[in-house]
């Protein structure tokens, strides 16, 4: 045996000759390569570095910076390889690699990142274990790094809201680093935000030209892409896409005021609601399409399925599925009832109230249609439901069959109703004369 070890001595050193002060260990007698110091070439067998458990590591002298050791034993940190990355004053142990369990923190020395991965400038990081008295976090740094630092700005942390409960919820954290409060998410989403403040953007390329405007929220695709305002809601694919300086506006639903440039104040709740509105403000539409043509004008309100879906006038109330469908640029109308004025087009200041309720012309002024299927044919004229309907005043039972309108007086020798300024000479509209009854009427 002595004579073995001795002659491989003899072979190291003539071999360390050879390589010009660099060793070659192997059995075939080539040279070492010139880049190595030492050079191990076999195929059959490894090679051992010096093994140890926890505490013989932990009571290395002075440990040289890059000083490896495989630990050994039955601990937390065992069946490892550990390399000192600090300095031999400063001792800073770190694990090589992962395992299958995943990584373990370093007893030791709990203020050190345990980093899994991070780039070759080290200003991009995933870590894991940060401090051992908040354990089970999963942290994402991303290009504010500083190596050797034990506290790196992080961008998304993935934790439990407890740090003594394993089963407690889990948080997903995202950090603003520039102390903004903003929220990004999706490929582009906020991506020429400069001093812009408490945004939320959800979605690809939502609010992507944003600088300088603040608290905004759009969650959808292209939601809000164009805008450099303040104070916006789009919620939906393409809501509120085309908005630059348009502020205080609120789109609910897909492509939901998805022209809109500079009008503000309006609110649009459903799918292609207020859909084609430019610089129209202070517009209300609720339903898919409602108010869906309107341009530029201002203070209409649509309720419903397509109601006032052609409006381009101002000043408009319309209630219910296709209300106004067909107003154009009339202005000041109400409808309440589905289809309630549907075929007024550019008629002002006519009111409708009832299912169908309605104008025979488009161009009528100051009417009003009260009742189901109401049809009012002039100008500065008032129908009162469609031919079927009686009215009474003061009964407690239907009028009569052969009554159109049939008036109670609250109390004897009262006035049923009363005309004034009628004489003996005013014109009678109907072919027969007025029954007075037995209080009669008053002229």
């Amino acid at each position: 045996m002595k004579r073995l070890f001795l002659s491989a001595l003899v072979f190291l050193a003539i071999h360390g000759l050879a390589g010009a002060q660099a060793i070659s260990i192997n059995t075939d007698g080539s040279n070492p390569d010139t880049s190595a110091i030492l050079d191990v070439k076999s195929t059959d067998k490894g090679i051992l570095i010096p093994r140890m458990d926890f505490m013989q590591r932990m009571a290395i002298a002075f440990p040289a910076s890059g000083l490896i050791v495989y630990e050994i034993g039955n601990g937390a940190t065992a069946n490892a390889f550990w390399y000192n990355a600090g300095t031999p004053t400063a001792p800073d142990w770190q694990r090589v690699g992962l395992r299958a369990t995943g990584l373990n923190c370093n007893p030791a020395n709990p203020n050190v990142v345990t980093t899994v991965a991070e780039d070759c400038d080290q200003d991009t990081q995933v870590e894991t274990d940060y401090l051992l008295q908040n354990p089970d976090i999963i942290r994402m740094t991303l290009g504010d790094y500083n190596s050797g630092t034990t506290n790196p700005t992080q961008v998304l942390v993935l934790r439990h809201n407890s740090a003594t409960n394993p089963n407690s919820n889990t948080m997903l954290e995202i950090f603003d680093p520039t102390g903004n409060a903003n929220l990004f998410i999706g490929e582009k989403a906020g991506n020429a935000n400069t001093t812009g403040m408490s945004n939320v953007a959800v979605g690809l390329r939502a609010l992507e030209l944003n600088t300088t405007g603040n608290f905004n929220t759009a969650i959808g695709v292209t939601a809000l892409a164009k805008s450099n305002a303040d104070n916006n809601v789009a919620i939906g694919n393409s809501a509120l896409s085309s908005n630059t300086s348009g502020f205080d506006n609120t789109a609910t639903g897909v492509s939901a005021l998805f022209n809109n440039i500079d009008g503000a104040n309006n609110t649009a709740n459903g799918a292609y609601a207020l859909s084609a509105n430019t610089h129209g403000s202070r517009n209300t539409a609720s339903g898919s399409a409602a108010l869906y043509s309107n341009v530029t004008s201002d203070d209409n309100a649509a309720n419903g399925y397509a109601a006032l879906y052609n409006n381009t006038g101002a000043n408009n109330t319309a209630s219910g599925s296709a209300a106004l469908y067909n107003n154009t640029t009339g202005n000041n109308n109400t409808a309440i009832g589905s289809i309630a004025l549907f075929f007024n087009t550019i008629g002002t200041n006519n009111s409708a109230l009832g299912y169908g309720a309605d104008v025979t012309a488009i161009n009528l002024t100051n009417t009003s249609a009260i009742g189901a299927n109401a049809k009012v044919t002039a100008s500065n004229s008032m129908i009162l439901g469609d031919n079927n309907v009686r009215v009474g005043i003061g009964l407690s039972n239907l009028p009569g069959p052969n009554n159109k309108l049939e008036i109670n007086a609250t109390a004897p020798d009262a006035s049923g109703l009363r005309f004034r300024r009628l004489t003996s000479a005013s014109p009678a509209s109907a072919s027969l004369p007025l029954d007075a009854g037995s209080q009669g009427a008053e002229c």
